[in-house]
């Protein structure tokens, strides 16, 4: 059964994400179709300056990751094991599962990455709109995080992520504590999509913050820390409250 179905009546009811599944969808299909077109005629334009359609947000369904399995053969999928230094990409944001909190939503996005690929001038030609682009962003954006909706389903400004670079810590008994309980929540402004609703979430009192967390806390036992976006170095925190952000250097466990 799609994900998308188990999602909050109230929040698709209030929420674009049906609308811009349908677009997301449509363009990654004729990325891969394009994709495709390009592998068997290398000769069209290989060095053209063009960036990549910006995808944006979708629900996980079936046809997504079909789509992206398609991708992924072509090779227009990055990598994050990859590393690769300057590597740009354009983000797609998969919306996973939506949790109700107090008075709003939580969404839990996991993005991934397709390549800047020239090849896809075709794309830009064909449905002529070359403003409907991303410039290039570095790999430290993907992965788990989450964005912050209003009682209506309306997607806020505020995008949410766990810092799971923290210096590992230890209970009474010397065992080490796990990530669940050693990983802040911060978070920040972040102007996907620009996105109308501007949420206020320095004025979040303690019931509305750990409802919040609570909403994403179970996501640190199913994923590796690896797996999550590191908040911004401006980032402040959600849970707890008096939480200090890790330093860069800090390696993930």
């Amino acid at each position: 059964m799609p994900k998308y179905e188990t999602f909050p009546r109230a929040y698709l009811q209030g929420s674009d994400i049906s609308k811009e599944s349908r677009v997301t969808l449509s363009i990654l299909s004729d990325i891969r179709t394009f994709g495709r077109m390009r592998s068997e005629c290398p000769q069209i334009d290989p060095e053209g300056k063009w960036a990549t359609p910006a995808p944006g947000f979708v629900w996980d369904c079936p046809e997504l990751h079909e789509i992206l399995d398609g991708l992924s053969e072509l090779g227009l999928l990055y990598e994050q094991e990859d590393d690769e230094p300057g590597a740009e990409f354009v983000p797609l944001h998969v919306v996973d599962e939506v949790s109700p909190i107090l008075r709003g939503y939580v969404e839990h996005v996991r993005t991934i990455a397709l390549r800047h690929d020239p090849g896809l001038v075709l794309y830009l030609k064909v449905k002529g709109f070359p403003d409907a682009v991303l410039h290039g962003e570095r790999h430290d954006v993907v992965g788990w995080h989450y964005h912050y909706c209003d009682k209506h389903g309306r997607r806020s400004d505020t995008l949410l992520s766990f810092d799971t670079g923290q210096p590992l810590k230890r209970d009474s008994k010397g065992n080490t504590l796990p990530l669940r309980l050693n990983a802040p929540l911060f978070w920040e402004r972040h102007g996907v999509n620009k996105a109308k609703l501007k949420a206020r979430a320095e004025l979040w009192g303690d019931e509305k913050r750990t409802s919040v967390f609570e909403a994403a806390q179970p996501d640190l036992d199913r994923y590796k820390p690896r797996e999550f976006r590191r908040p911004a170095d401006d980032a402040s925190a959600v849970w707890p409250q008096n939480a200090v952000l890790s330093s860069p250097l800090v390696k993930s466990r």
